[in-house]
């Protein structure tokens, strides 16, 4: 018996800490799992991640039409232009409802001035439907039509607007990003010049000093180089600000840019959105003019009553219904209609000189970046020319330093040539696009390009 007790409990000792030992190693593995989880969340964090969940991590690669759609959707432009557009709805509906029928309930209780102080009440209900008013209601609505047509117009010179920020910003962060990489390729041409100036000294063929003046230049150049960087980190601070996107880097631009430019024919003016909004600006005004002059004619409406009145001590009280035509005749206003007509006119005239200046103002931006256009591309292919013979020329000059029939001032004044040449080109390739995006700003034809609905 004693036997059996003994094994019982080992029996139940053993369950036990088979037990504990499985939570043991579960509780192991569960925080081993953490913790490794934990590694992995911090290892895929950036440098300057914050202790936030809400940390939104960089875009790896932002391309021009992302770019331009997210710079439109944060645009505090685009909301209140959005904004003002849902008021001129409203002004439409509410210039509609003159054409509506008008409906009143009416009700009065009151004492009469009499000698026996006797009182009445009266209410019922009224219709009232204008008939004709020659033009005025008509030329309202077409009014508050026409000024809702403007302002979307001006929705689309707004949404080319940002387009335009963002393209050039896009154009200039590339700009410098591959004056950076030229600035790098100098450096390391100017350090491989300065070991052929170590070796050529430590084997006694030149002096020290040449390996000093190639350490001085590379110095320098290192200083353009982080202008570059300092200029690059500006341009995608402020594309940032614009879209809202915080891109680790950039797309190329697209080849559309480096196509050659589309003409622009006088008659394509009328097709500008600036010139539009003008046109539909001076249209409006012409409504209001007619509205105006509508103002010394009469207008006619229909009236539809039905009442009930009582008389206070008297027990007679009746239901009344009469219907009647109304006809309302300006004969004088003090000359109220006049001056308005006088204003409206006038603003036709004002409409008329936006309407020209806007014309005027389109044609000198386009011609202006047409020929920036052409001066560029005629500096790119000069810049080319000029590249291709430093080139050659520094490839000769680093033979010939080499077999002692040069000196290092000669080597370091044709790398300078090279780098120069490179950045010409550069600086011409990136002149090129952005007077393209500019022309095509100007001729309402870069989303169009991008392939941007709006």
């Amino acid at each position: 018996m004693k036997n059996i007790n003994e094994r019982n409990e080992e029996n139940i000792f053993n369950f036990f800490k088979d037990v504990f030992t499985f939570a043991t190693f579960s509780f192991c593995l569960a925080l081993t799992g953490n913790v490794h989880a934990a590694l992995v969340s911090f290892d895929e964090c950036p440098s300057d991640c914050p202790a936030s969940a809400n940390h939104q991590p960089k875009s790896s690669v932002l391309s021009l039409q992302d770019s331009i759609l997210s710079a439109i959707s944060i645009s505090p432009e685009m909301a209140e232009i959005r904004a003002t557009m849902n008021v001129d709805k409203a002004k439409i509906s509410e210039s509609k409802g003159a054409w509506l029928p008008q409906v009143f309930v009416n009700g009065a209780s009151r004492d009469l001035v009499s000698s026996d102080n006797q009182d009445a009440e009266s209410y019922g209900i009224s219709v009232s439907q204008l008939l004709y008013d020659f033009g005025r209601t008509t030329n309202t609505i077409k009014q508050a039509e026409t000024t809702a047509a403007a302002d979307a117009f001006r929705l689309q010179a707004s949404l080319n607007t940002i387009a335009e920020k963002v393209t050039l910003l896009y154009v200039r962060a590339n700009r410098y990003q591959t004056l950076i990489q030229v600035a790098e390729e100098n450096i390391a041409s100017l350090r491989s010049v300065e070991k052929l100036a170590t070796l050529r000294a430590g084997a006694g063929l030149s002096s020290s000093s040449d390996v000093l003046q190639a350490q001085t230049r590379a110095i320098a150049m290192q200083t353009s180089l982080e202008e570059f960087r300092y200029q690059h980190v500006l341009a995608m601070r402020q594309l940032a600000i614009l879209t809202g996107i915080d891109a680790a880097s950039l797309s190329t631009i697209p080849e559309a840019f480096n196509a050659p430019l589309a003409p622009f024919n006088t008659d394509d003016y009328d097709t500008l959105p600036a010139v539009k909004a003008a046109l539909t600006d001076k249209k409006s005004a012409e409504y209001s003019v007619s509205r105006a002059k509508a103002g010394h004619m009469p207008s006619i409406s229909l009236r539809a009553d039905h009442s009930y009145g009582q008389n206070g001590s008297s027990a007679e009280s009746s239901w009344d219904d009469h219907m009647t035509v109304n006809v309302s005749v300006p004969l004088y206003q003090g000359g109220i209609v006049s001056s308005q007509v006088e204003q409206a006119q006038g603003d036709v005239l004002g409409a008329q000189a936006r309407v020209n200046q806007e014309k005027m103002d389109a044609q000198q931006r386009i011609d202006s970046f047409h020929d920036d256009w052409v001066g560029a591309i005629a500096r790119k292919a000069n810049g080319e020319h000029q590249l291709k013979a430093a080139l050659k020329t520094r490839e000769v000059y680093r033979n010939e330093y080499t077999l002692n029939a040069r000196s290092l001032n000669d080597l370091l004044s044709v790398e300078q040539d090279v780098f120069q040449a490179e950045q010409a080109v550069t600086s011409a390739t990136f002149d090129v696009e952005q007077a393209a995006v500019s022309y095509s700003i100007s001729t309402n034809t870069l989303l169009k390009q991008l392939r941007i609905e709006p």
